[in-house]
């Protein structure tokens, strides 16, 4: 898979970045290898797992063995559980890009000087909220993920949530439960660790959505959790150098064209997709009991999305 959308960090700042993480060529050879035979050991998940994909998962797991084996039991679990938004998944569908015309989110192409991905989720039309699929809109998301799993190194994420164009009918239909359960969902099953959450411009009438979310997230998270009123303030926390004309960055691209370049992507690549299909786990093979925890959570999460 060759993708060039997302700019990625020299091998330099790659090679410091593991060796922060006390990574080596050689340990990190080593542990993929543990991580393959391990899998073959679990008859439920599967064992065909694309190397590069498991340094990904070592290096955004901080290096952690065990932690690594974890997320890669959560999300084929996670396959399993909740096809509706983990299967399926045929880029050219036009639902699945429909959705960011509604809600933007995306990561931004363009690394920080610290070499942090930028992810940037805004309400475009809050009169269209309404028509928002959640199912579709998520699993375009977890598209995006899964690209990144396969491609990219970034130290952390920064995400980015522009909520200025919403009102109160934004509560009708993104309720801090439904937010609660589209992040556990990303938590369980990819391990990408969050710096920071700039909520920008949000509106007076969101004040106690935005409380109340906080509450919702262990409390490191939420200390991460900052508002900004203006661009000014934003380049505090986000440099210019990565963020879009519409926030007086320096990235050339508009946010439509962002857009339609990761759509251009997802297309291109549909062929990895339909092939991942099989890689889930098969809970008839499975030695024990299932996750609970996942087995809660998609549940819970179908009871309020897809009723």
């Amino acid at each position: 898979m060759k993708i060039t959308l997302w700019e990625l960090p020299n091998e330099e700042d790659i090679i410091a970045m593991r060796k922060d993480l006390g990574m080596s060529e050689a340990s990190l050879r080593q542990d993929v290898q543990i991580l393959k035979h391990w899998l073959r050991q679990q008859p439920h998940l599967p064992d065909d797992i694309d190397e590069t994909r498991l340094e990904r998962l070592l290096f955004y797991c901080k290096n952690s063995l065990e932690r690594s084996k974890q997320k890669l039991e959560q999300y084929f679990s996670l396959k399993s559980a909740a096809p509706e938004v983990f299967l399926n998944r045929d880029a050219t569908d036009p639902l699945l890009y429909e959705q960011n015309k509604i809600v933007f989110n995306n990561p931004l192409p363009r690394l920080t000087e610290d070499n942090n991905r930028v992810c940037l989720l805004k309400v475009v039309d809050p009169s269209r909220l309404k028509e928002l699929d959640v199912e579709a809109w998520m699993k375009r998301t977890f598209m995006c993920y899964d690209l990144r799993m396969t491609y990219e190194h970034s130290a952390n994420d920064l995400y980015l949530d522009d909520l200025e164009n919403c009102d109160a009918s934004f509560l009708k239909y993104v309720t801090p439960t439904l937010l609660s359960k589209i992040v556990s969902y990303g938590n369980m099953a990819y391990p990408y660790r969050i710096k920071q959450v700039v909520i920008y411009k949000p509106p007076k009438v969101l004040e106690a959505f935005i409380n109340i979310c906080k509450t919702l997230v262990n409390k490191k998270l939420a200390s991460r959790v900052v508002t900004v009123s203006n661009n000014e303030e934003l380049h505090k926390y986000i440099s210019k150098s990565c963020l879009p004309k519409e926030y007086g960055g320096d990235e050339e691209r508009s946010l439509d064209e962002i857009r339609d370049a990761i759509d251009k992507e997802l297309m291109k690549n549909k062929a990895w997709f339909d092939a991942e299909e099989k890689n889930k786990s098969d809970e008839s093979k499975r030695i024990g009991n299932s996750s609970s925890t996942v087995a809660e959570m998609t549940g819970s999460f179908r009871k309020i999305a897809f009723d």
